[in-house]
């Protein structure tokens, strides 16, 4: 049948309930990858548009997630990338070699890379990554600054020294934020990030928390960003000997939440094509760089709302990109007071629930070389980075296929 007007109705309430969410989250991913908020909406704005036009899966909801963030963070910190415009311009580097890694591998049909990570090193990297990620909010969620360095048990030490020192209103607005949005997750799904941090808004505008010294979004730029490339000012000399291992790290950490996304959403019969979706996951990537983003891909939340809201086609998708964009241009000076600590504990919530307990307690109950490999990874990545975590997945389960 053609597309009538029930299904645009029905696409029209999903992509708007998606936008939604999608505004605080990709801001305080963007965060999370150590770059301005507004980055994080020029990506969601940017990437779903060209992914939807070529990609299998109809419901994937493409634009940044936490993990790969994370990753962007790291490799931000090991280039030295200090200044905001040079972090900027770094981000949106990043997007387009993921982008162009993806795109080639896609259009090489190298769709079998999604086999080269087992169930057991994803729960493992996952839940790994999970804590590195909810530790890491800690210190914008107590207002005070946490020493930087690999590992959990390094980032939660740094925690423990810096509590003496926290600001205690911003811890207030965290620790509210953070119980609101557990308490509203089950009852309100859809709603409870767009309901608790609009409330936040509208508290900290009332109340002035700025005033009080917690720490807000600020201004940000209104409008679309300009189609360009990343400043080449702080690229001519380009350190691509960091840049291209964590790129592909990137790529392969965001085809694989993509690939396990689209699968867990996809309706009976929909077949989920991985070459397909990795050529259309490297168009996002290069219209999220081009735009100003960062690297994004398909986000399981996001993905599991725009489904349960009753998405039909990929026009949910481009309606809720549409939204960000007309949020762009025309409501960003509303944003100014939403409080830092509140996108902390939206990441920290969102974070954790991608720990997938009972997946582990089956593969720990039913083969034990899964377990083995489950927990190495999950113990690599929390001690000794997500890279590294990553790198000794991998290693894993190439082993298994040996």
């Amino acid at each position: 049948s053609g597309y009538d007007r029930a299904t645009l109705r029905a696409d029209v309430i999903a992509g708007s309930i998606v936008a939604a969410v999608l505004v605080p989250q990709a801001m305080a991913y963007a965060t999370l990858a150590n770059l301005p908020p507004i980055v994080g909406l020029y990506a969601a704005a940017a990437a779903p548009l060209l992914y939807h036009l070529v990609a299998s899966s109809r419901r994937l909801a493409v634009g940044p997630v936490a993990l790969d963030s994370m990753l962007v963070a790291g490799t931000l910190a090991s280039l030295g990338a200090v200044a905001v415009g040079e972090r900027v311009a770094y981000g949106a580097l990043l997007a387009l070699l993921v982008g162009a890694i993806l795109f080639v591998l896609g259009t090489l049909r190298f769709g079998f890379v999604a086999n080269f990570l087992s169930r057991p090193v994803v729960l493992g990297f996952t839940a790994g990554a999970a804590l590195l990620i909810a530790s890491g909010q800690l210190g914008p969620l107590m207002g005070t600054s946490l020493p930087s360095g690999q590992g959990l048990h390094r980032v939660l030490l740094g925690a423990v020294e810096a509590a003496p020192r926290a600001h205690v209103p911003t811890l207030l607005v965290g620790l509210t934020s953070v119980l609101l949005l557990v308490a509203l997750r089950k009852p309100l799904p859809r709603a409870s990030s767009p309901l608790v941090l609009g409330g936040a808004l509208l508290t900290s505008a009332v109340f002035d928390f700025e005033a009080l010294g917690v720490r807000v979004v600020g201004e940000l730029p209104r409008g679309l960003p300009t189609p360009a490339l990343p400043a080449v000012d702080f690229l001519q000399e380009a350190p691509l000997d960091i840049l291209v291992p964590a790129a592909l790290t990137i790529a392969l950490v965001a085809f694989t939440e993509a690939i396990a996304t689209a699968r867990a959403i996809a309706e009976p019969g929909e077949v989920v094509r991985p070459s397909r979706e990795l050529a259309a996951l490297g168009m996002s990537n290069l219209a999220s760089g081009v735009f100003g983003g960062y690297p994004v891909t398909g986000g399981l939340s996001r993905s599991a709302i725009n489904g349960n809201a009753g998405a039909r086609t990929p026009v949910a998708g481009m309606v809720s990109a549409a939204l960000v964009a007309t949020a762009l241009m025309v409501a960003t000076g509303a944003l100014y007071a939403l409080p830092m600590a509140s996108l902390a504990a939206l990441v920290i919530v969102a974070v954790l629930k991608l720990i997938d307990v009972t997946a582990a307690k089956r593969i720990a109950a039913t083969k034990r070389a899964d377990a083995v490999v489950l927990g190495l990874t999950f113990v690599a990545t929390a001690a000794l980075g997500a890279q590294t975590g990553l790198l000794v997945g991998v290693a894993l389960s190439v082993g298994e296929f040996l």
